[in-house]
Parts: structure tokens; C-alpha cells; sequence
């Protein structure tokens, strides 16, 4: 899928700038068609322009400010800002991927009002100036289960009525208790720490040891109700899945500490975030180029040869790869990364409509979650969420596209205004042998590096920052130590 995304007009000066001087300066354009350019002193590749991506570029670029260390990245896409995506609908600017963050989110906050980013709403969606209550539906007896009120109070009488007092409780504390046990290990850790090589050693850098190995349902230890319907309601909005028998903790950990924390976003898309970073990394940013290869060629001054369709080459002292399951081969490199299933998110808008009252009943909630059914009918699960973002404007996360016949169904009237997108959102949690995601390899060689293997463990924009600031820190003293 690719998105048209309007970018901020600093990075279109930027862009100008670079190409203009490219005949000028070949050392600033590290493809040249004609010759394999190794620009020197110390020269970075970062392989993909999304959250980890930039972040990365940034940080080692903030860390290595008095060196002429020069950072190219590599985008196969026409865009910054990977999965953080929003686009232009009905003349509103809406978030079709990573949407939201926590203000307790210290390098995405702080990055927000460094960059004089507008903050806006501090529920998962857009205000749209009505009563803003959701409800979990069950596509099964084709009911709400629960339908929160305007009233936080009264909300939370509704909930300890059907779940009592003890889940909701306990499961928001051990959520807020695993968000500040990462937060005490991601922004502390020494930046001279070496990168461990695998996942296992991020794991304890970030104080998640406790919660890595565990399964999400034994040790959340409440009511099957409360699973079911509150927390896998939260994992199919966060994570587009089911809390099964052999989803890990954290998944629904981090879903339900985003249900209970205060969350923001950045009016007219989070993916300016990741915009600001890359140019303010001061990188050499290559669009439309999609690597094909890296080796390890031991035999030059810069060991990393990266190679891209378009037949050109170069050489590098590091390389950050910053993209699920990496398209491209990597030759001559000892460890290699697991290749992991993705969910394959649909996001559909429509316009000029509202929820159908003979479908969902008179007066429904906002946003729509849907519960996970003891015995789920055929076909029943059909959508993950519906929100409305206002003035007739509805989201839906789904499995699989609505047909015709379902938005008719779901919808009155029948919208005749509708965008779809689909991509690769979250990895697929649970699929690995138990304590096999944690020996995906980080440190796929001495500066060759695979930012993206923590998605195995939870899948969020600050994380995948906080490991690029790991990975940066780690390539910023072997860069000065070297000068």
C-alpha cells in the first residue's frame, strides 16, 4: 500500500537542497551510478524511514554532532513514517496506523513539543462531538455486553457490576506496573552498554524480564468475563488479535496501558514525528530505494556492502536495518533474523453515514470494540473495532475487507463514499516455541544491526524508538572512539 503523504515544507527544502548540489558534491550522494562511492570518514546506512529508522538517524546524529559522520537512509517507499500513516478523507487529515502514544512515552512526547507538534485528544480517537461512549459488542448474539456512560463514575459502577472490583484493578495495575518497569529500563540505560546480541539481553536492559515469558492469560489471573470481552477487545484494536491460550503477557499488557493511560497524538498525523527526526538527522535520505542485498565483505575499509534494485552499490561502516522481516539477503552475515508472520490489517473509511439501528440498536456508542465469544459462529468476526471520527465519518479495523453486503448491513445509510488500505500491522504474537523470540538476533555482526526484533516481544513507535536510541548510543561511541 502506499499512502500520498503532503510532507512538511522543511523537508521538501531539505530534499531540493540535496539534489541540487549533488553535481556539485558526489560525497553527498553515496549511489552514484558510475562508481561504488564510499564516503568517508565513518558512513551509516539506515535501511527503512519509519519510527526506527529516523529515530536512530536522529539520535546518533544528536550524539555525534562535532564528527563528519555521514548517514544515509534508505526508503523503498515515497514516504516517511512506515506504519505511522494518515491520510486526507473528506477534507479531514485521519490516522490509519499508529495512532495513538502515552505522554508517558518520553522520546515520542518530548520529540513532539521539541518539534512544535500540536497534541490533540486524550481518548484513542478524534473527538467528534457527541457523547464519545464505547461498547463491546458480540458478533455472535449480535448485542453489546457492556456500554460505558459519559460518567466515569457510573462507568465504572457498570464495569464492577459485571466483572466486580478485583479485574479491573488488577489487570490496570499490572499494566501501569509493566509500562513504568520499561520506562525505568529503556530511558537508563548507560549509553557506553554494549547492544546485546539478542533479544534476551534488550529484555533485561528494559526490565521486562518478569513479564516476557509469561502468557497473558494465566498471568493477568482474573475473570474469563473480564479476558474476554474488556482486554481482547483492547488486543484487537492494538494488535488486530485474539488474547488466545498462548498469547504472551505483554501484548495485552501494553493494549490495556494504552485502555487505562492518558494517550495523545499529533494533529494531522504521528508520522511528522519521524519526518522532523530524519531531517533533523541531517541524512542523505534515497526515496524509492529498495534494497536488495548486504554483504559482508571483509576484504574493504568499509565491511558492509549494500545494494539496491536499481543496480547501484556502496559501502558502509554500519548498518542499521529498521524494517520488519528484511526483504533482502544478507550474505556472509553469521546471524541471521527469524523471519516472523505479520497480521495483515484492513482499515476502512466511510463518509455520509451512521451505524445501522436495526443492526446495532437505537442510540449506539461512539466506538464499537467487538468481545471474544466462548464459541465463536462462522464468519461472525467481522470487524475489530468501528469508530466514529465525526461529522458522519466511521474507521473500521477488520480481519479481512468488509464486502458491499456487510457495510449495508453495518451501516444506513448504505455509504457510497469508502477508502480501504491494507498492510502488515503487528507481528503475530504467540507463534514462537516458548523462549524462542527472545534469541532473535539484534547484533547481526559488529555494526550491522536489526532494530525491528523487538517487535517480537510488543509492537509500539516508543519502543522501536528506545531500541534505535540503544543502537545509536552503542554506534555513537564506537564512531568517536574511532575518530
Amino acid at each position: 500500500m502506499r499512502t500520498p503523504i503532503v510532507l512538511p515544507a522543511c523537508l521538501l527544502v531539505f530534499l531540493a537542497s540535496a539534489s541540487s548540489s549533488a553535481h556539485q558534491a558526489a560525497s553527498q550522494h553515496p549511489f552514484a551510478q558510475t562508481e561504488n562511492f564510499a564516503p568517508e570518514p565513518k558512513s551509516v546506512a539506515v535501511i527503512g524511514a519509519g519510527a526506527a529508522g529516523t529515530s536512530f538517524a536522529y539520535l546518533l546524529r544528536q550524539a555525534v554532532p562535532d564528527t563528519d559522520a555521514k548517514i544515509t537512509i534508505l526508503e523503498a517507499t515515497s514516504r516517511i513514517g512506515g506504519r505511522a500513516s494518515s491520510i486526507e478523507f473528506e477534507g479531514a487529515s485521519i490516522e490509519i496506523g499508529a495512532s495513538i502514544f502515552l505522554k508517558e512515552n518520553e522520546h515520542l512526547y518530548n520529540a513532539s513539543k521539541r518539534f512544535n507538534l500540536t497534541l490533540v485528544s486524550s481518548s484513542t480517537e478524534p473527538k467528534s462531538g457527541s457523547d464519545d461512549r464505547w461498547g463491546i459488542w458480540s458478533t455472535v448474539d449480535r448485542s453489546f455486553r457492556f456500554v460505558s456512560s459519559t460518567s466515569s463514575k457510573l462507568t465504572l459502577a457498570r464495569m464492577v457490576w459485571r466483572y466486580g472490583f478485583r479485574a479491573p484493578y488488577e489487570v490496570s495495575r499490572l499494566a501501569r506496573q509493566a509500562a513504568a518497569s520499561f520506562g525505568r529500563g529503556a530511558y537508563s540505560v548507560p549509553a557506553t552498554t554494549p547492544v546485546p546480541p539478542t533479544l534476551a539481553g534488550l529484555i533485561a536492559d528494559f526490565k521486562l524480564v518478569a513479564y516476557a515469558s509469561q502468557l497473558g492469560r494465566p498471568f493477568l489471573g482474573v475473570n474469563d468475563l473480564y479476558l474476554d470481552e474488556i482486554v481482547a477487545s483492547a488486543m484487537r484494536v492494538n494488535y488486530g488479535q485474539d488474547l488466545h491460550a498462548d498469547l504472551p503477557a505483554l501484548p495485552p499488557l501494553i493494549s490495556m496501558a494504552a485502555a487505562t493511560g492518558e494517550v495523545t497524538a499529533v494533529e494531522n498525523g504521528n508520522q511528522q514525528i519521524f519526518e522532523h527526526f530524519a531531517v533533523n538527522a541531517e541524512a542523505s535520505i534515497h526515496f524509492e530505494k529498495r534494497v536488495t542485498e548486504i554483504e559482508l565483505v571483509n576484504s574493504t575499509s568499509k565491511p558492509y556492502k549494500v545494494s539496491t534494485a536499481d543496480g547501484a552499490t556502496a559501502y558502509y561502516d554500519a548498518v542499521a536495518i529498521a524494517v520488519p522481516n528484511p526483504p533482502f539477503k544478507l550474505v556472509n552475515i553469521a546471524r541471521q533474523p527469524t523471519i516472523h508472520p505479520y497480521v495483515q490489517l484492513h482499515v476502512t473509511l466511510v463518509a455520509g453515514t451512521a451505524p445501522n439501528p436495526s443492526y446495532f440498536g437505537a442510540n449506539p456508542p461512539e466506538r464499537i470494540l467487538t468481545c471474544m465469544d466462548a464459541v465463536p459462529a462462522p464468519g461472525a468476526h467481522r470487524f475489530n473495532s468501528i469508530s466514529h471520527l465525526g461529522n458522519g465519518t466511521y474507521k473500521i479495523f477488520s480481519p479481512a475487507e468488509p464486502s458491499p453486503e456487510q457495510l449495508a448491513q453495518w451501516f444506513k445509510p448504505v455509504p457510497t463514499v469508502v477508502a480501504h488500505y491494507k498492510w502488515g500491522a503487528y507481528p503475530v504474537f504467540g507463534t514462537d516455541a516458548a523462549g524462542a523470540a527472545q534469541d532473535q538476533p539484534v547484533m547481526l555482526d559488529d555494526q550491522l544491526f536489526y532494530l525491528n526484533a523487538f517487535e517480537h516481544i510488543f509492537s509500539t513507535m516508543e519502543s522501536q524508538t528506545a531500541v534505535a536510541k540503544r543502537v545509536a548510543s552503542y554506534v555513537a561511541e564506537w564512531i568517536l572512539s574511532e575518530s
